[in-house]
């Protein structure tokens, strides 16, 4: 019933038990299925809307999914299609800078990089 996990299911189920005292088997069981994990972030929703912070508690919410799925590995040369985490900021090929707008109105060359 308790199957090994690993990554951030394992640090999930490594919060539940030691955070909240819940059992390795429940704790595991949250990890795995996300139904479970839906289900309680309802419950966290509607303990915020009790306490007047449901606002606060989404978008909390959306900041750690957000940061929680930005940071995977990318194999060797491969860019962000997020210009900003890019060595020296360099944008994707094809990608529509601030820069093409000023250069389409001033009727400018295209600088190409």
């Amino acid at each position: 019933l308790c199957e090994p996990l690993s990554g951030s299911r394992a640090r999930v189920e490594q919060a539940l038990v030691a955070r909240l005292g819940l059992s390795r088997w429940i704790a595991n069981l949250i990890a795995r299925a996300p139904v479970f994990r839906v289900t309680l972030w309802l419950i966290g929703l509607r303990w915020a809307r009790t306490h007047d912070v449901g606002p606060i508690y989404v978008l909390c919410t959306g900041f750690a999914l957000i940061f929680t799925n930005l940071g995977g590995a990318r194999r060797k040369g491969e860019l962000s299609a997020y210009s900003v985490f890019n060595p020296g900021a360099r944008a994707l090929p094809g990608q529509l800078m601030a820069e093409d707008f000023d250069d389409a109105i001033l009727h400018r060359q295209r600088r190409d990089e």
